[in-house]
């Protein structure tokens, strides 16, 4: 149920050319994205993003595992933990615009032969509370794949992706929750898939992300929460839009599409960098190992002519 034969953690090769840094090999973290002000588009100061942790734990925790129940079947080589665990990512900052969530990468100590001692990949939440006029934040622990809660006394970390992604070389940019890993990653690759890429499925994944911009996936249409124009400001960014995408595409991939897929995974990555010095993240569709376009979630539509030569990736995931 952990990381398989082909995904052993961090890839030391990738058989793909990325706009980034070679794979990442050792610990770290992204670091959470920190709030700062920026303008609105009716012109007020808000701060971006925002977090927020008003909801109880007991009830966010319930939904992930009510998520997860729903989850497609474990495909060795193609759907394993740590898809279980972007999509869970996905779905809670959906549902709960504003809640820290991360993914996990690490050695499980729990779990039998499958998981116990091997690479494995979870979620962890913070949740806030107040003391004394002090707001600290406190983690838990939840692994989609095998549906159940966990301690931290049962998982090593080695690796956390922070959602919204932060990966600044400004330590006023993010903020790291427990458990505290160093250093912070500033830029660099997350490669976990090391089974062939299916190539001749470019063109679907290319329609049934036409799909979704005709149907607003993600945005209010298909989502049981308002529309993300209507969402309180700075709560669900376009990073977040972007990761929902990335998680989902690669579910619908790996448990709608068909023909099923036959040991391949999707040619699909996301990257989150700047571009004229203002945030940018976009997917990333490979036709080959060599070619590549980008895919902007919020405008719809392939962007790689416009942004190819001033987009400067900080982190990709693929």
């Amino acid at each position: 149920m952990g990381m398989d034969k082909y995904k052993t953690g961090l890839a030391k090769k990738l058989g793909l050319d990325v706009p980034s840094s070679p794979p990442l090999k050792g610990k770290g973290t992204t670091g959470l994205m920190l709030p700062e002000l920026k303008k609105s588009k009716d012109g007020r100061m808000i701060l971006y993003p925002k977090l927020k942790s008003t909801w109880s734990p007991e009830f966010v925790m319930q939904y992930i595992a009510n998520q997860a129940n729903g989850y497609g079947e474990y495909i060795e080589s193609v759907w394993d933990c740590e898809d279980y665990a972007f999509l869970a990512a996905a779905d809670v900052r959906r549902r709960f615009p504003g809640q820290a969530i991360g993914i996990l990468l690490g050695i499980g100590r729990y779990g039998g032969e499958n998981i116990n001692g091997k690479g494995h990949a979870i979620n962890i939440l913070w949740f806030s509370e107040r003391e004394d006029d002090q707001m600290s934040w406190f983690p838990r622990y939840y692994d989609a794949t095998t549906k159940q809660e966990i301690t931290a006394q049962q998982f090593d970390p080695l690796l956390l992706v922070a959602v919204p992604i932060g990966c600044s070389n400004d330590k006023k940019k993010y903020r790291d929750f427990q458990p505290l890993l160093s250093p912070v990653i500033t830029n660099g690759t997350i490669a976990l898939d090391r089974a062939p890429y299916d190539y001749d499925a470019i063109g679907d994944i290319k329609k049934e992300l036409n799909r979704w911009v005709e149907t607003e996936y993600g945005m209010g249409k298909e989502n049981e929460n308002e529309a993300l124009g209507e969402l309180p400001d700075g709560f669900y960014i376009p990073s977040d839009l972007t990761f929902y995408w990335f998680a989902h595409i690669r579910n619908w991939f790996a448990h709608e599409r068909k023909p099923r897929p036959n040991k391949k995974v999707p040619p699909v990555g996301v990257a989150f960098g700047q571009f004229k010095e203002k945030d940018l993240d976009v997917l990333i569709l490979w036709k080959s190992p060599t070619e590549y376009t980008y895919f902007h979630t919020v405008i719809g539509e392939e962007i790689d002519p416009v942004i190819r030569s001033g987009f400067k990736p900080r982190l990709v995931i693929v």
